[in-house]
């Protein structure tokens, strides 16, 4: 009986201990985290607005501030910063805001940072542990008057690194209740749920933000009289606004909305065709009167952005069209893939690629040994090459180009692989579809860590820009090269690695094979496992690492997909999908929002 007791406290001891390690970060995922986001809007008579934010937060020791981001606000002003704390501390507001001073230097502090991508409010995080922060600011002609109703379709919330694990929207205009007779809304880019009750509209989100770009979109109609908004634009919301909205959505176009006219394409269009059809009644010369102005202004616009361009390429590569004229032979940023892509990207848009970024973080693996092309013992197989994946360290060493992407598809393709550590990239597909819900703290994690590093050309120091496109140039033109060093040829490894971010490991592979053919015994790699499998199987693994993470990140549980179809099935019923009194959200659709931008922490 003793015997048997103590086994049953045993198996107790270790199914606790189970979920204690499972539920436990690993220390570098667990720096910041965003469990909860409560947005109160008070609206004024004139249609601007009072924000307040909470943010309910875990703070880890690495970053200096939270920010809220917010750019293309078409007309509208942000302002007025205002932070606090748990503690009511209430934060000191400096001017101009510094984004690069130190966590102790911003500690009790907040402002406003004019930057590339749009104003930014920004604080302090202070010391770590479980925060919660206030933040208050205002913004200016929220809601617009238009020729039937007032209103405004605005992001209110975008999801960056860290994403809100719930967000609630609350939105009261001052001084009256709200009310279905007299306010339509709808919500999108998110899953959740928009209301109107109690006098106020409520949005909800009724699943966590999964990755980089969810938004909380909301538009929102009100009758004539409840504002009187100090900007007026020409046309009906449907024409300006609603219409684009909808494109994509989930919402019906019906054209039985309250305060709009009918839907028929002859009677509205987008609004630069209205007006276009509009002046054609005026005569061509009232056309070209108006329209000149337009396109002057924006081939001003553009030619500058040329000059600006031109400058600072003269800058950084001593030529405009941007040509690297050195050979960099060590690895840039000390091998940090996401800084090396972050220059790319902000030197030319047009060669960021996040499909090569996944390929080389798993040919990074490959190379550190913690992956392994073996050949598949399973029954079946006829031995075909599969990997073999190590066990992930406890403790993962502080060593360059060890990221936390690399340690989170470390951890995530060791549980796919099972007992016998044997994985097929198609096994990926298989083990998801059967473990999505344990899944998704590992494909949340692996989501939110495949980040890139910002840059703006502006800033871009000429020796970082020299050594990413040294070693693309390097690598391009390695056969050129008739002196190979032993020092170098210890490198090749990592080279495969950036051929793949550039998107040329194929030739590269060829290329180390013509120039050494017996490189193999220094670097440690097998000739065919580079040019057959390697390169390859790399490409292939990291698809259905991505292809497994959407599946995940799709998925819903039958009381997951039964909260969303009641709440889609109340709106239909009282006919809200149509006329806006509230209902489910859209997870597609709401075009041509305002604001946003992204917040979280840094």
């Amino acid at each position: 009986m003793k015997r048997h007791t103590y086994i049953i406290r045993w198996r107790w001891a270790w199914l606790l201990m189970l979920v204690a390690v499972l539920q436990s970060p690993l220390p570098a995922l667990a720096q910041f985290k965003l469990h909860d986001v409560v947005i109160t809007v008070e609206i004024n008579k004139l249609g601007n607005a009072r924000i307040s934010e909470k943010r309910f937060a875990t703070v880890g020791t690495r970053g200096t501030e939270g920010y809220i981001r917010q750019n293309q606000r078409q007309g509208r002003d942000v302002g007025e910063i205002a932070v606090s704390d748990e503690t009511g501390r209430k934060y000191k507001v400096v001017e101009p805001w510094n984004i690069n001073l130190s966590r102790e230097e911003k500690a009790g502090k907040c402002g406003i940072h004019e930057g590339d991508d749009g104003t930014e409010l920004c604080w302090g995080v202070g010391a770590p542990g479980e925060r919660i922060y206030d933040v208050h600011y205002t913004l200016t002609r929220l809601v617009k008057a238009y020729d039937d109703v007032d209103g405004f379709l605005f992001t209110f919330y975008e999801a960056a690194s860290p994403w809100a694990q719930h967000l609630r929207l609350i939105i009261r205009a001052e001084g009256r209740q709200l009310t279905t007779e007299d306010t339509r809304v709808w919500s999108f880019n998110h899953y959740g749920t928009i209301f109107v009750r109690n006098g106020e509209i409520v949005a909800e989100t009724v699943k966590p933000f999964a990755c980089d770009g969810e938004k909380m979109n909301v538009m929102v109609e009100f009758s004539k009289g409840l504002f009187t908004p100090a900007t007026t634009v020409k046309g009906t919301f449907y024409d300006r606004v609603k219409k684009r909205a909808f494109e994509g959505s989930d919402y019906e176009d019906t054209g039985t909305q309250t305060g709009q006219a009918s839907y028929d394409n002859s009677e509205h269009t987008s609004s630069g065709f209205q007006e276009l059809g509009d002046l054609c009644y005026y005569g061509l010369a009232w056309i070209m009167a108006l329209l000149f102005p337009f396109f002057a202004f924006n081939l001003r616009g553009s030619y500058k952005d040329k000059v600006t361009r031109w400058k600072h390429l003269k800058r950084l590569f001593g030529n405009v069209d941007g040509k690297q004229e050195d050979w960099y032979r060590d690895l840039p940023f000390g091998g940090d893939l996401s800084s090396t892509m972050g220059v790319m990207r902000a030197v030319d848009s047009k060669l960021f690629s996040e499909v090569n970024l996944r390929r080389a973080y798993v040919l990074r693996l490959l190379h550190s040994g913690r992956l392994k092309i073996v050949n598949d013992p399973t029954p079946g197989r006829n031995m075909a090459k599969a990997f073999y994946v190590e066990k992930p360290e406890v403790d993962p060493p502080e060593e360059p180009g060890n990221s936390t992407y690399n340690i989170c598809l470390h951890e995530f393709l060791y549980a796919a692989a099972g007992s016998d550590h044997i994985l097929q990239p198609e096994e990926l597909d298989d083990y998801v579809k059967a473990h999505p819900v344990e899944c998704r703290p590992m494909v949340k994690a692996l989501w939110r860590a495949l980040s890139v590093r910002r840059f703006y050309i502006g800033n871009l120091k000429r020796e970082e820009v020299n050594q990413v496109f040294g070693l693309k140039k390097y690598l391009e033109e390695f056969t050129l090269n008739n002196e190979h060093s032993l020092a170098e040829v210890q490198l090749w490894k990592e080279y495969l690695v950036y051929a793949s971010l550039f998107g040329n490991a194929e030739q590269v592979c060829k290329d180390m094979q013509k120039v050494f053919p017996d490189f193999e015994k220094l670097s440690g790699i097998e000739t065919s496992a580079i040019a057959s499998d390697t390169v390859a199987m790399s490409a292939s693994l990291a698809a259905s690492a991505y292809t497994a993470a959407v599946y995940v990140r799709s998925y819903e549980t039958q009381q997951e997909r039964r909260s969303r179809e009641a709440a889609r099935a109340y709106a239909a019923s009282s006919s809200s999908r149509s006329s806006g009194g509230g209902g489910s959200s859209s997870y597609r659709g709401g075009g041509g929002s305002a604001g946003g931008g992204g917040s979280g922490f840094r």
